[in-house]
């Protein structure tokens, strides 16, 4: 019974009610707090080192990770946008040539309108 009580006092032991019952409501130490924990563990000081060193080459590259993740956009966003200026410029590119194209019939409606007056007239 004592064992289990030295346990109970003990920090290094994980106690039953500091894991959340929600999994979503568990946060993860800083980074202070994780070297806190580690100079509490009874190892020797070069394995303490070793974590250490594994922890900080860990969260350089996670934040490395998550800064390369930022700046690339995918492939998919990439494409679309592409795609989506693409038809943009059809689209308006059509309008133009179509509108063009009715004036100009437009006009040769009226050269001819104003021949057949010339000829009515003489």
């Amino acid at each position: 019974m004592d064992m289990q009580n030295d346990q109970l006092e003990d920090p290094n032991v994980l106690q039953p009610d500091a894991v959340p019952a929600n999994p979503a409501d568990f946060e993860l130490p800083s980074q202070e707090k994780l070297l806190e924990m580690i100079e509490m563990l009874n190892i020797t000081d070069e394995d303490k080192q070793e974590i250490r060193d594994g922890l900080l080459k860990n969260l350089i590259n996670r934040d490395q990770g998550i800064q390369r993740a930022g700046l690339q956009p995918s492939y998919g966003v990439v494409i679309f946008c592409i795609l989506a200026i693409i038809f943009i410029f059809v689209f308006f590119g059509y309008k133009l040539f179509r509108s063009q194209t009715e004036k100009e019939r437009k006009r040769e409606e009226k050269k001819k309108q104003k021949q057949q007056k010339k000829k009515h007239k003489s």
